[in-house]
């Protein structure tokens, strides 16, 4: 089994678990065989391994030299977005019907919450094998994808690394049990719990691949600059070079967090509104929790 497909599995076993929590009552935990579901993530580990073999891995990512993203760029970012919106808003939909009040407990919601859980595994694949379809066809990595999402959510726009509902999902890394899922939903827990987890777990994800692609974008700097007096350039690689120390020294930091540079902020701000737009708080997680796909 790929590591694609196996990492996919742990995470969406979120959709039988809820049926089971619902039938069986809160605390129920256990192990459910979900082969076909590993198979179908075989099949759509493909779109990344496609993504990888056409544009290297995430941390491969270099960003442009000068700082600045590229009005075609985010063009093709904001197209990948605007041709997902079917498939997000059909997965964010079952993801907010399986995030609903659990003191709810009349026949209607449970009846809900069953049909939504048999359907967010198939959901959640969907949404996650078209955005990789559209990737390619539009001629974007997921290095860069993550690079611009990071940027223009995180940074511009002030989203949360730790958006996303209000469950927690868990998952085992043992080897042997790559054919089977355990899964465990603790509704009991505080929500704000659940979210300092994710906030952590996210964060230190980012943090290795975009900690990479600015390394990589020092590197191509510095090159670029070899016995230049460019002071436009020569300040952008001071202010670089103390960032990519930042993110090294601090495992949870995202990149520009702390002070987005006006270079960068001029390249988003005229795609602003369509940005804030195209984000779905709920599915975050979705995005954000496959940085580390490989």
């Amino acid at each position: 089994m790929s590591s694609t497909a196996k990492k996919w599995g742990i995470g969406c076993s979120i959709g039988c678990g809820v049926v089971l929590l619902i039938l069986g009552g809160i605390g129920t935990c256990g192990y459910v065989g979900v082969k076909k579901i590993v198979d179908r993530a075989d099949t759509m580990g493909e779109t990344f391994d496609q993504l990888d073999a056409e544009f290297g891995e995430p941390r491969e990512f270099t960003p442009p030299v000068d700082g600045r993203i590229p009005a075609d760029r985010m063009e093709v970012f904001l197209s990948v977005r605007d041709e997902m919106v079917v498939a997000r808003d059909d997965a964010a939909g079952i993801l907010r019907i399986l995030d609903d009040d659990e003191s709810a407990r009349d026949v209607g919601t449970i009846v809900a919450k069953i049909k939504a859980g048999v359907s967010l595994i198939p959901s959640m694949m969907n949404y996650l094998d078209s955005r990789n379809s559209v990737m390619l066809e539009q001629g974007m990595g997921l290095g860069e994808y993550q690079y611009i999402y990071s940027l223009a959510y995180f940074d511009y726009l002030d989203k949360e690394p730790a958006d996303g509902p209000s469950f927690r999902l868990n998952g085992p890394d043992d080897e042997e049990d790559a054919d089977k899922v355990r899964w465990g939903v603790h509704v009991d827990s505080e929500s704000g719990d659940v979210r300092e987890e994710r906030n952590r777990t996210i964060r230190y994800k980012l943090n290795e691949n975009l900690a990479a692609m600015a390394r990589n974008q020092l590197e191509a700097l510095s090159r670029e600059l070899a016995g230049s007096d460019d002071a436009d350039l020569l300040e952008w690689r001071e202010a670089l070079a103390a960032e990519v120390e930042a993110m090294d020294s601090e495992s949870r930091r995202i990149l520009w967090e702390v002070d987005l540079p006006q270079r960068i902020a001029d390249s988003i701000a005229p795609f602003a509104d369509r940005l804030e737009a195209s984000y779905d708080p709920t599915l975050n997680v979705v995005e954000m929790g496959m940085v580390d796909h490989n």
